[in-house]
């Protein structure tokens, strides 16, 4: 397996993986996802034609990362897509979850991981409440949030790696799923005065 290793910060920037990730398969290094990395990936997306009908907000640890406040190293970003409509396109949701998930993998060289989000409300539905200074600092109520994913499970070098439940086909290749928040690693950062930035609009962030 090839590996890009920072000598300097001891840190691993990418390896070669065999992934395949519902129709999207690649077998070449994959590397953490970087600022630059990111900025190439909206500047793709945000001329598709679905885009202005959606929202895209950044969750996870990648938003550390945006604010130049990294805690910790990721492996992938993470986006919650929302619509403003009262009307869901299950068709047109799956194109965009399967394009993002493969402009990032094939054109950018990282991990996406994507998934339709029913309730816009984002940072209630995080690990953390904000304070004011605008971090996360206290847990939040566990929350069952109901999503829209377009895989079934993610193989990395012939192995599943994805823990998902199954969850129930709502049209071929988009299935609705219940994701429990906050997640055992959220819980263990807070813990651990380990705190997550603001999810970041993605529009907001690179108008």
């Amino acid at each position: 397996m090839n590996i890009l290793y920072d000598e300097k910060n001891k840190v691993i920037l990418g390896r070669h993986y065999l992934i395949e990730a519902g129709n999207v398969i690649v077998n070449k290094v994959i590397y953490r996802p970087t600022l630059e990395m990111f900025t190439k990936f909206y500047n793709i997306i945000k001329d598709k034609p679905w885009f202005s009908k959606y929202n895209f907000i950044v969750v996870g640890s990648f938003p550390n990362i945006m604010n130049n406040n990294k805690l910790w190293e990721t492996w992938d970003v993470d986006i919650n897509v929302s619509s403003n409509s009262s009307k869901i396109d299950y068709n047109e949701i799956k194109i965009v979850l399967n394009e993002c998930s493969r402009v990032a993998l094939e054109e950018c060289d990282f991990y996406l991981e994507i998934y339709f989000n029913f309730n816009n409300d984002f940072p209630l539905l995080h690990v953390n409440k904000y304070k004011d200074d605008g971090v996360y600092t206290g847990l939040c109520y566990e929350h069952k949030l109901d999503i829209l994913s377009h895989l079934l499970y993610v193989k990395r070098d012939n192995k599943i790696v994805t823990q998902w439940p199954e969850g129930e086909e709502i049209i071929e290749g988009l299935w609705k799923r219940h994701l429990d928040v906050p997640s055992e690693k959220q819980l263990y950062r807070r813990i651990h005065k380990l705190y997550y930035d603001s999810p970041i609009d993605i529009k907001e962030y690179f108008k």
